[in-house]
């Protein structure tokens, strides 16, 4: 049986605001556990890393282990960096590289998050004027992050996963997790998040300058 294998080890290396706790959340509806956001709690790199991929004592395994690390999280002197060596090193563990397509739907969400100091409400409240300079420069910086986290994994299996193929329920979402679960060695299981923080508005009614974005080339497609 599938199940009576040791625990699949996952990684889930996202940037804020792009599905990490979502897929988290699907990956515990099928049975693994996921340490969310690994460099909130105290200790070395390598004991974080050794808590976040060990079967708690007294309990049954789950099907896999795994945590997420943000990127903005790993470089210079953030609290991660010194994750980056023991992920390269370890052959076994499964990489899983969330992106987000819609860029200003990103940006807009975690600027909105920010202003309210509430990282974990499912709807955003409110609407922001967006800089086109301070979301240029984001977005730069975010596919700079994404490009040197594939570097770092390089030459390793890494599963690609777009927030826009998960956020939705139907059959795009579990078209996603079918491949997801085929990448983890797992067997297939219809599977829905218990919660979910996305915005149900219409863009434009959220951005208030989104016409002005949208001329100067910074609309993106995408959920």
């Amino acid at each position: 049986m599938q199940e009576d294998k040791p625990p699949v080890r996952f990684a889930i290396l996202s940037a804020q605001r792009c599905g990490s706790h979502l897929v988290a959340g699907l990956l515990e509806a099928r049975g693994c556990r996921c340490k969310v956001e690994i460099v909130k709690r105290h200790g070395s790199a390598q004991e974080l890393y050794d808590e976040a991929l060990a079967v708690e004592p007294g309990t049954k395994p789950p099907v896999g282990l795994g945590f997420i690390l943000h990127r903005c999280q790993a470089w210079g002197d953030s609290p991660g960096a010194g994750l980056w060596p023991i992920i390269r090193e370890d052959s076994g563990l499964r990489i899983i590289l969330l992106h987000r397509a819609n860029q200003l739907a990103r940006y807009a969400s975690h600027q909105l998050a920010r202003r309210s100091g509430n990282w974990h409400q499912r709807r955003t409240r409110g609407t922001l004027t967006v800089s086109p300079l301070a979301l240029a420069k984001d977005v730069a910086n975010y596919w700079r992050q994404y490009a040197a986290a594939l570097e770092m994994v390089a030459g390793r299996r890494v599963f690609k996963l777009e927030y826009g193929s998960v956020c939705e329920a139907g059959q795009r979402r579990q078209a996603a997790m079918r491949e997801l679960f085929d990448f983890l060695g797992l067997s297939y299981s219809h599977v829905e998040p218990t919660t979910i923080k996305q915005e149900l508005r219409p863009l434009f009614n959220v951005v208030e300058n989104y016409t002005d974005l949208q001329d100067a080339g910074l609309v993106f497609p995408g959920k």
